[in-house]
Parts: structure tokens; C-alpha cells; sequence
């Protein structure tokens, strides 16, 4: 722009400033993370959305003689707040991440973290999340949509250790072969081969030093094969032809005595089934 300096662009936070790219042409690029506070930026909520807003400043050069004031324009964006939205937010720093394949097809990236509630918006923010003995846990598993509508999110197994390892032969399953593997109040699952997402509510263990989730999950493909697990022992076929299962660990989990849990470090395993 005629009579502003480039080199002055910047955010609501003047340290957070433009970085200029020359090719054939020269540009001024201003990167920011959808995060509340960071470099001015202001978090509004409402039922549907998060919307992230902040404003770009640009200043007159300092030999301008011409009456520019400094420009100043609003910038925003929005985000949709559901298991996806907020799981595939840039600034997310609480969650464990893979990369699954189907029939020797593109990459889908997928992530699992954990939820405050039934709601499914509100996720467990790093370093350090502590939850009390008898805190529900809220876990929801997604794939990042690339516009592919045939492919379905499918758990095989969940299961605890008392180590990192995914193959440890001292485990505690909560879903397999697809189905749940506790019968009780204390699982119920939500969601498991019906859509992009799964969703299932757990409760916490008090009795332990220390333990990790894994979730083993992979891609369906609809139009070939039957997704939703059969659980209910009736005849309907379930089938998986293709899969690739990516192991998800989210630990450890640590338990002070029976008052509260920590989650800290992520891992990643992958299998081939």
C-alpha cells in the first residue's frame, strides 16, 4: 500500500509481527495461533462456534508527508465446537495424534483426547490435567474430514497398562473385539463404526501407581463393508476388509492415593492387522 512501511505489520500484540517473502513478488505473511491471549487474540463463544478475533495494524512510513493514518483491520476465524472442531484446533497441546490408511489409499490423520463432559466441547488442556478419583472420563477419537464421506471411524480395542508398552501381557480391557469388555455402569460407548468420530464415557481407576490408555482404531469403508460392530448377538455381519489398526496411547495416568489422576505423556504404536 502506497505510503505504509510493510516492515511495521502487526498484531494487537505489537511483538507478534509480519514476515516478508520475496519471490517474484514480495509478501508480508502474519501467522498466528487460534489461542486466547496469544498475541492479542480475544476467544468468543457461542452454542455453535468459537470465534477467535484480533486486528492487523499497518503504520505510515516515517517520511510520509501525505496525512496516512495507520491502518487497522479486524481479522477472525471460526471454528465449529464439536468433537472435531475442537480436537483438530491448531493450538491444541493435549492430545494423541496418528495417521491411518485404507485399502493402500491417502493419509487420514486422526486424534483422541479427552473431554470434561457429555458434551464433548470442552477438552483437557496440557502440560499437566488432574481429575479426581471418581471423575468420569469423556474420550473422544476423530478423523480429520478431507471431503471422503465413505469413510467410517472404527474402535477394535481399548485397554489399560500398567507401562507404555501396548503389547505389556498384564493389561485391563475396556472394549474388544469391537465390544465393550466391561459390563457395568462404568463404560458406555457412545459412538464405534457409525460415523468419522467415536465417543465412549469411562470411569477412572483410584487403585494404581500409574496406568496408560490405548485405543486400537481404523477406517471402514461403507460401500464395501458393514461398520458397526455387532454386539447386541444378533446376525448382522460386521466386516473389515482393508484395515490398517493405529494404536493410540494417551499416559501416563497417576493416581495419589485415591484422590487424583494425572495425565501427561503421549505415545504412538502403529500396527498392521
Amino acid at each position: 500500500m502506497m505510503g505504509y512501511d510493510s516492515s511495521s505489520l502487526h498484531l494487537r500484540d505489537d511483538s507478534c509481527r509480519g514476515v516478508i517473502e520475496r519471490t517474484d513478488r514480495s509478501y508480508v505473511t502474519l501467522t498466528t495461533t487460534p489461542a486466547n491471549g496469544h498475541c492479542g487474540t480475544y476467544r468468543m463463544v457461542n452454542q455453535t462456534h468459537w470465534t477467535y478475533t484480533n486486528v492487523v495494524y499497518l503504520s505510515p512510513q516515517s517520511n510520509s508527508t501525505s496525512g496516512v493514518l495507520e491502518y487497522a483491520v479486524n481479522v477472525s476465524c471460526s471454528y465449529v465446537i464439536n468433537i472435531e472442531g475442537v480436537l483438530w484446533l491448531p493450538a491444541q497441546t493435549f492430545i494423541s495424534e496418528g495417521n491411518l490408511t485404507i485399502e493402500g489409499s491417502s493419509i487420514y490423520p486422526v486424534r483422541m483426547g479427552f473431554f470434561k463432559d457429555s458434551s464433548y466441547t470442552d477438552l483437557y488442556e496440557g502440560p499437566e490435567v488432574w481429575i479426581t478419583h471418581d471423575t468420569s472420563l469423556f474420550v473422544g477419537i476423530s478423523v480429520q474430514n478431507n471431503g471422503d464421506n465413505q469413510v467410517l471411524l472404527v474402535m477394535k480395542r481399548c485397554y489399560t497398562t500398567m507401562t507404555s508398552e501396548s503389547g505389556e501381557s498384564s493389561s485391563y480391557d475396556i472394549i474388544k473385539d469391537y465390544c465393550p469388555a466391561v459390563n457395568d455402569s462404568s463404560l458406555s460407548v457412545m459412538e464405534n463404526g457409525g460415523s468419522r468420530q467415536i465417543r465412549f464415557q469411562l470411569q477412572t481407576f483410584g487403585n494404581f501407581n500409574n496406568m496408560y490408555l490405548h485405543c486400537e482404531v481404523h477406517l471402514c469403508n461403507k460401500t464395501t463393508n458393514y461398520c458397526l460392530p455387532n454386539c447386541s448377538g444378533t446376525n448382522q455381519t460386521f466386516t473389515t476388509e482393508g484395515a490398517q489398526t493405529e494404536s493410540i496411547t494417551l499416559g501416563p495416568l497417576y493416581s495419589t492415593g485415591n484422590t487424583s489422576i494425572l495425565f501427561t505423556v503421549i505415545t504412538l504404536t502403529l500396527l498392521c492387522s
